[in-house]
């Protein structure tokens, strides 16, 4: 089985043209309603109504780099930053939520969103998005659903 084919997470980056400094990065994040936990800023879907416990209550996850290392203090620089969103581990309607909380960092920083090497508006990268839940449906299960998340589990430990 091709791993990638459960779309377990897909990865939206913003290239900066430069280095910039984390000190005016990281209090955008919190503006913006991402928190800080574990080195890693992400936003939490909403707790109504409850999160089942085969989904993810991580609604979007941010890391950051300099270069190729990722970037933990408020003193170091980056020149990217990867958005991650869990789309099989959700229900569809984090597609719009996550695009959205993409677009608005991308705008705020003056950078393009670009997802698998090519720059994406937000309303491409939602109908990407939707495809590829479409596709997850009809070859698996509904992202978000249990069934998938039986799929996804039942392929670990995963040998390459």
């Amino acid at each position: 089985m091709n791993f990638d084919d459960l779309h377990e997470v897909e990865e939206v980056i913003l290239q900066a043209g430069s280095y910039r400094a984390c000190k005016t990065l990281w209090p955008l994040l919190l503006e913006l309603g991402y928190t800080l936990r574990d080195d890693i800023f992400s936003i939490n879907r909403a707790k109504k109504p409850p999160t089942p416990i085969w989904q993810t209550k991580t609604l979007v996850s941010v890391y950051i780099h300099f270069d190729d290392s990722e970037v933990y203090s408020l003193e170091d620089r980056w020149n990217s930053i990867s958005l991650k969103y869990l789309l099989a581990t959700q229900p569809r309607t984090g597609i719009s939520m996550f695009t959205k909380h993409a677009a608005d960092l991308a705008g705020r920083l003056s950078i393009p969103l670009v997802y698998k090497g090519n720059e994406v508006t937000q309303d491409r990268l939602n109908a990407l998005f939707e495809a590829i839940a479409d596709e997850v449906t009809e070859q698996i299960a509904e992202p978000g659903s249990e069934d998938l998340a039986i799929v996804i589990e039942s392929t670990y430990p995963r040998y390459r």
